[in-house]
């Protein structure tokens, strides 16, 4: 039988390690990671850092909450993202394009530009 501590523990824990997941979008799921871009984000179940960049959606698909990466075959892209402080609660969603390449990993960072949104999320492309 468990402890009162470790069922605790599995509950805040659990939902963390499902952060961590990746979604397939189109027919990239099954291909070879080399032949595949992958795109890397916070998930809606992040809570650590006060600026978040979340991928709602890929060509339209809609990414599940528990998402942090998600794999597409090469070529053009549009991710609909939201940015968010979780200080304040603002969020500002917007659309990125992106030219994936085969055997290519991005990651959304945050930008803050001045405006009135409270971050913007840019592509980077990692080696």
């Amino acid at each position: 039988m468990l402890s009162r501590g470790r069922v605790i523990a599995l509950v805040v824990v659990v939902p963390f390690i499902g952060a961590c997941a990746t979604q397939s979008i189109g027919d990239s799921g099954t291909a070879d990671p080399a032949k595949v871009a992958t795109i890397s984000a916070s998930s809606k179940l992040n809570f650590l850092p006060s600026l978040v960049v979340v991928i709602e959606d890929v060509d339209g698909v809609k990414v599940s909450a528990a998402t942090s990466r998600v794999t597409v075959a090469p070529g053009p892209h549009t991710l609909t993202v939201s940015c968010t402080s979780l200080e304040t609660a603002a969020s500002h969603t917007h659309k990125l394009e992106i030219n994936a390449e085969a055997g290519a990993k991005y990651h959304l960072l945050t930008m803050i530009d001045g405006s009135a949104n409270p971050c913007t999320a840019v592509v980077e492309k990692r080696p």
